[in-house]
């Protein structure tokens, strides 16, 4: 009976916190903390991604809609759930959220700010993969621009976009450079990707 009685105190207890964190926070900043902190928790370390972590994603995107069109969690969570409906095969829905919220990353950070070049390496893979080449080397060079300056030339995510620049330019000196960069960073690269970038360089 102790056991049980200490357990129903726990469960009120938190069950209080909660209620008590919505208040000093404001409910829907609350309310999307705790869908978004529950979103990122259904995630499993690597693909293929469950249907119940792409609903997750969608009510926290829901209650981040209800924060103002300026806030920059909303634009956050529209990259997340695009970037996870990409990782899932739905391109046309997922390019869709990661849209949105490079506009709003322009709004709230700047045009050159560190998530634009985040988001627009997104857009500029996944139009690579949809065949849409014109629209994914102006993603990418975009991309390429902005993380060279926000995180460096030796970050993972700017040695994956520069070597997609160097590929998709057939630029031999670039290709050469970029696997330079790999090495100094020690950075291995995706395995097609390298090979891609040693046969310009052959």
């Amino acid at each position: 009976m102790q056991v049980k009685r200490r357990l129903f105190l726990v469960l009120l207890g938190l069950w209080l916190c909660q209620w008590a964190y919505l208040a000093v926070v404001g409910l829907p900043s609350g309310l999307w903390d705790i869908s978004y902190t529950h979103a990122e928790k259904t995630l499993g370390p690597r693909a293929p991604y469950r249907p119940e972590s792409l609903e997750a994603f969608r009510q926290a995107a829901a209650q981040a809609e209800q924060l103002s069109p300026e806030d920059g969690r909303l634009a956050r969570t529209y990259h997340d759930l695009g970037t996870l409906l990409w990782f899932m095969g739905r391109n046309v829905e997922g390019r869709l959220y990661l849209t949105r919220a490079q506009r709003i990353f322009e709004r709230v950070d700047g045009a050159q700010s560190n998530w634009v070049g985040i988001t627009s390496a997104r857009l500029g893979e996944m139009d690579l993969r949809s065949g849409r080449l014109s629209e994914a080397m102006m993603n990418l060079q975009r991309a390429d621009a902005i993380l060279v300056r926000t995180v460096g030339r030796l970050d993972p995510l700017a040695l994956r976009v520069a070597s997609l620049v160097a590929s998709q330019s057939h630029d031999r000196a670039r290709a050469k450079e970029v696997l330079d960069r790999y090495q100094l960073a020690g950075v291995i690269p995706d395995p097609i990707l390298r090979m891609q970038l040693e046969q310009l360089i052959r």
